[in-house]
């Protein structure tokens, strides 16, 4: 058989003459071509495009075609395939296959069209060949992706899927599990005739594990083979089980399956020792001058990966917390899927394997079968769409606090710091849950097993995608909050973190100044909004970060005493130190024992022209130091240190002291003073407040304030 002629434009030099070389060519051509729309291919080309995007083709000949494929526009591939496919081979069904996925639209489009759609259907029944059997099953997985495509295949497609994966003909393996594949993707996309009638619930898990019990007896009959030699086989049951495992019911079966192990010992990592698949990928890398980061590494490779990293994001997923509106939305859906399907509409019950519960228990089984070490290497794909699962699974495993230790030795914090910078800038969406695990980890673990040494430097790179997480429109208030936890205790580690907290912005402004308001970042102004939220955990989380910053940044501490505002600021934690939660009363009152040390402070706290600061700031303490059944001793401490700091800056005669007198008698702060002592005094816990005390009774005495005891 000769060789294909050259496709390249004439040269000096002599044309390529294998399909290796033929193929590099043309795609060099399309990657360099001035013109917006190139030429149509050849009917050479297109032989060779087909056979080359068949299986059985190398690694670098079928990634290449699917790059031309991409770069090329259907409407001169749809001719051929509209007379191709009334009596199709299987590389005119590869080529169908692959143009539904780079151009889904026209392809579909196709597929509508009677005269197609009748060809398949006849193809299907007169099939004959494994190779034929194979490749109309990748036709119809390939469709059933759409809307539009289940609509063109579905008068076909789920018969002879079904008969393809019962096997009741000999069909082999491959043939099997990719006709699963297409009857799993038709039955999650529902029927769609116009009087479809919405399946029975009961019928639809009963078909469901079918499916699976299937996919457990072709790949546990023989050993996986290795997907980067031949991903055949693997790729399509992954894919099926990345549809099977978003049931939470079919996720639990999963880990309780020998079919986990199998899956985990898939070699996941991104590079390999075969120096054939390593030539292929490099030479890719050179021949493609795409933009697009995924565009270098073979399509089998990214797929396989995507698959599995699926597989475990839905395994270890967690169910989601829906509002009161949103359960009832579900009710009412149930009642109509009811109505239509005629059957009596009842409440609808919890699924079991859809709690926290069950997904905790997943998650355990998960770790201990090594899943973590799976992600961690799938994290460094090259691929957005990889990484992003990978993510979501992490968030799973990380959402257990008493697992964290395992998933810290297996390198998880690592993993997640590259996902957050890899990952686009600001963050989307589906970049969010894992920084979201990172946050996890950073709020529960101590820093000398989070960070290596250097502390300083390992802390520091939390800094940013703690940030992105909490300042990302797109986040939920539980994302926020959690940010705002794990860079609280980032704050914790010292002046210099907490330095670059203060002054963070997501990217610097164009002056010189890398904040918006006097060295002060848009983090902290942020975070400072969400003072005044109404979603108390945001609230809490958002103190409690403001406290940790006041006592290593001195420009912070400018900012809430001298700076214009400051008296604002002050009242307002204040106002938070009598708030409903108990860790926002805890943080607020301590900013506050930071703040009216300095004299400044001291005065705007008392100094409020709208009301009386004196009377509200007394009022405030008498609830701190007597507030908690029991008692806190926290805030009684913090109480008492706000008192005595207080009367240490003010002045002992004037309007405010008299102030003083009159809100100290009314409010009955003596003895509240009084009882915090006989409370504490006698405890080892309340040394602390005792010396306080003694000394804000001094300072009480001394301002006019009459003690009786």
């Amino acid at each position: 058989m000769s060789s294909p002629p050259a496709l390249a434009p004439d040269c000096s030099t002599a044309p390529p003459t294998t399909d290796e070389a033929i193929l590099a060519d043309w795609l060099r051509s399309l990657s360099t071509a001035s013109t917006t729309t190139p030429p149509s291919p050849t009917p050479p080309q297109l032989s060779l495009l087909s056979r080359s995007l068949s299986p059985s083709a190398a690694p670098l000949p079928r990634s290449t075609a699917h790059l031309i494929l991409a770069r090329l526009p259907a409407s001169p591939l749809l001719p051929h395939l509209r007379k191709a496919l009334t009596s199709p081979s299987p590389a005119d069904l590869y080529l169908l296959s692959a143009l539904l996925q780079t151009h889904p639209g026209e392809a579909a489009d196709l597929l509508s069209e009677e005269g197609v759609s009748a060809d398949l259907a006849d193809a299907a029944d007169l099939v004959e060949s494994e190779e034929a059997r194979e490749a109309l099953a990748e036709v119809l997985g390939a469709a059933a992706g759409s809307k539009k495509g289940r609509r063109a295949v579905e008068g076909w497609g789920r018969e002879w899927a079904g008969r393809v994966v019962r096997g009741t003909e000999g069909e082999g393996k491959r043939a099997r599990l990719l006709a699963l594949l297409g009857l799993v993707k038709l039955e999650r996309g529902g029927s769609e005739a116009e009087d479809a009638v919405p399946p029975d619930p009961e019928e639809v898990r009963k078909q469901e594990d079918l499916h699976f019990s299937t996919l457990e007896d072709l790949l546990l009959s023989a050993p996986i083979p290795p997907p980067l030699i031949l991903p055949a086989l693997v790729l399509p049951a992954l894919e099926a089980l990345s549809y099977l495992t978003t049931s939470p019911r079919l996720s639990t079966r999963l880990v309780s399956s020998p079919l986990l192990p199998s899956l985990l010992a898939i070699p996941t990592s991104t590079t390999t020792t075969s120096s054939s698949i390593a030539r292929a990928t490099a030479q890719l890398k050179s021949l493609s001058l795409s933009s697009d980061p995924e565009a270098p590494q073979r399509p089998d490779d990214t797929a396989l990966q995507y698959a599995l990293a699926s597989v475990l994001a839905h395994a270890a997923a967690y169910p989601p917390i829906l509002t009161e509106e949103q359960k009832q939305m579900a009710r009412l859906r149930e009642v109509a899927r009811a109505k239509n399907a005629g059957a009596k509409s009842t409440e609808p019950a919890e699924d079991p394997e859809a709690t926290p519960t069950a997904a905790r228990s997943r998650n355990s089984v998960l770790i201990k079968a090594g899943a973590a070490n799976s992600l961690v290497s799938l994290s460094r794909s090259p691929s957005l769409s990889v990484r992003r699962a990978v993510g979501a699974a992490l968030l799973g495993l990380t959402t257990e606090p008493s697992t964290r230790g395992t998933l810290l030795a297996q390198g998880v914090p690592r993993a997640l710091l590259h996902l957050a910078s890899a990952g686009p800038t600001p963050p989307e969406q589906p970049d969010l849950p894992a920084l979201q695990a990172l946050a996890k980890l950073t709020i529960t673990t101590p820093p000398a097993g989070l960070y290596p040494p250097p502390v300083l430097s390992s802390a520091q790179a939390h800094i940013r995608p703690l940030a992105a997480l909490f300042l990302s429109p797109q986040a939920t208030q539980l994302q926020m909050f959690e940010a705002l936890l794990g860079l609280t205790n980032v704050a914790s580690l010292g002046p210099q973190l907490a330095g670059r907290i203060v002054a963070f912005s997501p990217s610097p402004p164009p002056s010189t100044s890398t904040s918006s308001e006097g060295g002060i970042g848009t983090l902290v102004e942020s975070t400072e909004s969400h003072l005044l939220s109404s979603h108390e955990q945001l609230q809490r989380g958002a103190t409690e970060l403001l406290c940790n910053l006041l006592s290593f940044s001195s420009l912070l501490f400018s900012r809430y005493t001298s700076a214009p505002g400051a008296q604002n600021r002050l009242h307002l934690l204040l106002a938070l130190s009598d708030a409903e939660l108990l860790p926002t009363r805890l943080a607020a009152s301590g900013a506050l024992a930071q703040l009216v040390n300095d004299p400044q402070a001291c005065a705007r706290l008392v100094d409020r022209k709208e009301g009386d600061g004196v009377r509200k700031l007394v009022r405030v303490l008498v609830e701190l130091l007597s507030e908690g059944d029991p008692p806190h001793l926290g805030l009684a401490h913090r109480g008492l240190a706000i008192l005595a700091a207080a009367l240490g800056n003010l002045e002992r005669e004037g309007e405010v002291v008299e102030k003083l007198r009159e809100a100290a008698g009314e409010e009955g702060l003596v003895q509240t003073v009084v009882g915090v002592l006989a409370r504490w005094g006698t405890k080892e816990e309340g040394e602390v407040v005792l010396q306080l005390g003694r000394n804000v009774l001094l300072g009480l005495k001394e301002s006019g304030v009459r003690i009786e005891l």
